[in-house]
């Protein structure tokens, strides 16, 4: 499906009808229909906004020790800095304990730093 892009309806709206005055008598509708058009041109389902804490988990799964140390470092940070979703960081890192490729060393460090978000006020 093509959808007209705005910069043709602007064309439309301001250069095509010289009656507008550079959009002095644009109507409401029209005004709301730019509005949406623009935002959901600028939003994509596929790329919605998401938490930088879980782009930071997704390092946990490297296999180089020095990743996963600084992975777990900034998540314990985060959760430090952060105290509203300090739950949600805990839940994600029960959740990647509980990963059955996850080697015992690194799930203990997991669960050492969960037991030190935990304990934090």
């Amino acid at each position: 499906m093509i959808q007209k892009s705005i910069f043709k309806k602007f064309l439309k709206i301001f250069v095509m009808n010289k009656n507008n005055a550079f959009g002095k008598n644009i109507s409401v509708n029209e005004a709301l229909s730019i509005q949406n058009d623009y935002t959901t041109n600028q939003c994509y389902n596929e790329k919605l906004p998401s938490f930088p804490y879980v782009e930071i988990a997704k390092q946990l799964a490297s296999p180089k020790q020095e990743i996963f140390d600084a992975a777990l470092y900034y998540m314990k940070r985060i959760a430090i800095n952060e105290p509203n979703i300090k739950n949600r960081i805990i839940d994600l890192l029960e959740s990647i304990s509980n990963d059955t490729e996850i080697s015992g060393t690194k799930k203990t460090c997991i669960l050492e730093t969960i037991k030190s978000i935990k304990s934090l006020k």
